[in-house]
């Protein structure tokens, strides 16, 4: 009786953990990127073809050097939405 007890609680942990743990986040990470497209690409900031940072974010990520939005105002950095 107590065996049957554990097999069956193990399993609903299984399912729970499957549930939660991989179904879900999937669910909303593809349901995000199909509502939000240009949101789930990261609204990337470009300067002469190339990716320096996100809007979202608000720091530019060029290497080693990172830097404030202030920093980045005074670079001269464009802030649009890469598609």
């Amino acid at each position: 009786m107590l065996k049957r007890l554990l097999i069956v609680a193990l399993r609903m942990a299984l399912v729970t953990l499957l549930l939660c743990g991989l179904a879900y986040p999937l669910l909303v990470t593809g349901v995000a990127g199909i509502v939000f497209p240009r949101q789930a690409a990261g609204s990337l900031v470009t300067r002469d073809a190339e990716v320096v940072g996100s809007a979202l974010i608000g720091q530019a990520f060029a290497g080693e050097n990172t830097g404030t939005a202030d920093q980045l105002a005074r670079t001269g950095l464009t802030t649009h939405v890469a598609t």
